[in-house]
């Protein structure tokens, strides 16, 4: 079922309007009406996006390469419709669900003209994915990670044999439990972390929950792994989840853990990557941008008292975007109003994130800062810098 068009609270009616490309249907206000036709991320720059472009560009002089430690592609016909309740309600879901290699070659020429950008992949992780289909598709890409098969964990070992695989993808959704009730290992069994181990690939994990990697459950089986698995890379996505300062100083305990790595990938939070730069380093960040999803114009926001998202409850930083549900609740119609104006693309927000903290910690050397845009995922897969 596809959705009519809605009204904005207090604002005009949106008519749908075709993409210029005329590959979906979407709304400039709520553009998740769209179901039977995907939405490849426009990439209009406005005066705002331009000089945050000057910005972006001035900072990465330097840097004549960018490897982008998380992205996902997949074709369309790798997954199965999502419902209405799935697109309105979560974040993903409503901006994207698939996204092929020569679209995100084409967005990387447009947000980052001057340098080379390769790229980590993997599937959606949507349990309407086909994922043995996705596979296939994402085995054609450099750099892949595949999604992990809960149905079939044989298979994910299998394919985690073959030597072009970097890793694995694991993610909550895949999960057939109540949200809040998954834990990390349920995203991944041991025979599966037995055979990450014997090929010494990596782990994609964005760890589940309404928490971040400090929750002591995160942390329990972390300390386990690490021990009972230590040629696995374990690469923690969007920061681990920490959005505040409070959040970061988790950081102080994941510098003992040697193969602990945490990408970049949607966290706007300056104190957060301030934090890291001072407890990790470089030597530990990878620069990640989370496309398709890192063309929405989406940032975080760090709220004074908890909201309640649809499925993800309690939370002080809501994603707030021009793309999405946020302008509809009230407690976050204040924050959507006055940022509005001034968000760009979520890949450029990082960006903006990271020169900002960089600035507050004295400025990063040509060196560390090479290390977060390509070193570190370069030290991590030897692989990359040998395709180069």
């Amino acid at each position: 079922m596809v959705l009519k068009p809605r009204v904005d609270s207090g604002a005009r009616r949106v008519d749908a309007v075709r993409d210029s490309r005329e590959t979906a249907f979407y709304d400039p206000i709520c553009p998740s009406i769209r179901y039977e036709l995907r939405k490849i991320p426009r990439i209009d720059l406005r005066e705002y996006d331009r000089k945050v472009q000057e910005v972006v560009s001035e900072w990465l002089a330097t840097q004549k390469k960018l490897t982008d430690a998380h992205v996902h592609v997949q074709l369309p016909e790798d997954h199965a419709p999502l419902s209405e309740d799935r697109m309105l309600n979560t974040f993903a879901a409503s901006q994207a669900q698939d996204f092929t290699l020569q679209e995100l070659g084409m967005l990387y020429k447009r947000l980052f003209p001057d340098q080379v950008v390769d790229a980590i992949v993997f599937p959606f992780p949507f349990k309407e994915t086909y994922v043995s289909r996705a596979n296939e598709y994402i085995l054609t890409a450099k750099h892949p990670f595949i999604l992990i098969d809960l149905k079939h964990p044989e298979e994910t070992c299998e394919l985690l044999h073959n030597p072009k695989v970097l890793g694995l993808k694991v993610y909550s959704d895949l999960v057939d439990k109540p949200f809040k009730e998954i834990q990390i290992s349920d995203m991944v069994p041991e025979c599966v972390m037995e055979t990450l181990n014997k090929t010494r690939k990596a782990l994609m994990l964005h760890v589940p929950g309404s928490t971040n990697v400090g929750d002591p459950r995160n942390m329990a089986w972390l300390e386990s792994a690490c021990d009972t698995y230590p040629n696995v890379k374990i690469l923690l996505a969007h920061m681990g989840r920490c959005a505040t300062k409070e959040d970061a100083k988790i950081f102080e305990q994941l510098r003992k853990f040697k193969n602990v790595y945490v990408d970049t990938s949607y966290c706007t939070s300056p104190e957060v990557f301030q934090s890291a730069f001072e407890s990790l380093g470089a030597e530990k960040m990878m620069l990640a941008f989370d496309f398709p999803y890192g063309a929405s114009r989406a940032k975080e926001v760090v709220l004074d008292k908890p909201i309640n998202l649809p499925r993800y409850g309690p939370t002080i930083n809501p994603i707030i975007s021009v793309e999405h549900y946020s302008y509809e609740l009230p407690e976050l119609r204040q924050y959507y109003l006055r940022e509005r104006p001034q968000i760009t693309y979520n890949a450029y927000e990082v960006l903006l994130a990271i020169i900002s903290a960089s600035n507050e910690v004295g400025g990063i050397s040509d060196a560390e800062k090479g290390k977060l845009c390509s070193g570190t995922a370069e030290h991590a897969f030897p692989s990359i810098r040998k395709m180069d």
